[in-house]
């Protein structure tokens, strides 16, 4: 059943169900999740390290595309690389990608049970298993192509446009700058336009990052919902509760934090280091175990600003509105 939140046919009003006693230890750590908690820390030190491996010579490679010429890449990457990252690409969906995600559907799902109906005007929370799995799969590709569409394709579109400068440039560089064709000075003009609306494009895809931050919870406590209706959904209820400007600035701040430590893991580290045991296993662990933990409480913290975003959404609804549908 679609949420009256999207759906203007209402159900009757109920009182809230109980929320059922728990302790710190049953929202955070529950025995279930103990072996898929477990199983992301060795994952995951694995997965980056691999990917370091991987990612950083083919992004040397394609950089030096630009100026070695256009056979610098073939020539530097054999044709068995392509195979182990395509080999990589796809264990790492299902090793990595897809055990972050089960984490974070299993916990939303066992939050989502535990809280009340939001508000008489919203349906209850209505995860189910892997028909949220699925629906949250399907919303971070969603997201993602949302957000980063845009500035990836006019940044592309910017460099192709800074290439060709560059040619018109060293084509016409014995000319005076007076009488510069009008080729490189349409160039320039485009480039610096396509700049600007890059520019306009990143910005834009940081303020939806954090417009629709709670989309993955709606994905998975009502999966029936398309990516498309989560989107604006989020949208909506963004600043509808004042605990958003506490949990904005905390997330933003872990997230600089995990990049701070992923930077100097991968500088510090190499995947060799890491299968001949050559690592600080206890430093590593502890910090595994301090990021998991951080982030657990976070999405805690998540879930409860959405419960209440959507209650003091639906209370200040227009009198109007209530008293049409009955309320």
């Amino acid at each position: 059943m679609n949420s009256p939140f999207d759906n203007p046919a209402l159900p009757p009003p109920e009182a809230p169900k109980e929320l059922t006693g728990h302790t710190v230890m049953d929202a955070l750590l529950p025995a279930p999740a103990l072996p898929l908690l477990l199983l992301l820390l060795v994952v995951l030190p694995v997965g980056l390290l691999a990917a370091y491996s991987l990612l950083v010579p083919l992004a040397e490679s394609v950089t030096s595309l630009f100026f070695k010429g256009t056979d610098a890449l073939y020539a530097t990457l054999p044709w068995f690389y392509y195979v182990k990252l395509a080999a990589f690409l796809l264990l790492g969906f299902f090793g990595v990608f897809q055990l972050l995600v089960r984490v974070q559907a299993y916990y939303y799902t066992i939050w989502a049970k535990r809280f009340p109906r939001p508000h008489p005007l919203h349906v209850d929370y209505q995860p189910d298993g892997q028909s949220s799995l699925m629906a949250l799969l399907g919303w971070t590709v969603y997201r993602s192509v949302s957000l980063l569409g845009p500035p990836v394709l006019l940044g592309l579109l910017t460099a192709g446009l800074g290439v060709l400068e560059v040619y018109l440039l060293n084509m016409f560089s014995g000319l005076p700058f007076l009488s510069l064709p009008i080729q490189f000075i349409v160039a320039i003009f485009l480039f610096m336009l396509m700049c600007l609306f890059t520019g306009f494009a990143c910005v834009n895809s940081l303020w939806a990052y954090f417009t629709t931050i709670f989309g993955d919870i709606v994905a998975v406590t009502e999966p029936e919902l398309p990516s498309k209706t989560i989107y604006e959904r989020c949208g909506r209820i963004a600043f509808a509760s004042p605990l958003v400007y506490l949990y904005y600035p905390a997330h933003f701040l872990f997230v600089t934090g995990v990049l701070i430590l992923l930077y100097l893991f991968l500088s510090t580290y190499t995947i060799k280091d890491l299968l001949t045991l050559q690592i600080n296993i206890p430093l590593v662990l502890g910090l595994e175990v301090l990021v998991l933990g951080v982030f657990l409480i976070l999405n805690f913290m998540k879930f409860y600003t959405y419960h209440s975003a959507l209650a003091n959404f639906y209370q200040k609804l227009p009198l109007e509105v209530k008293d049409r549908q009955g309320y």
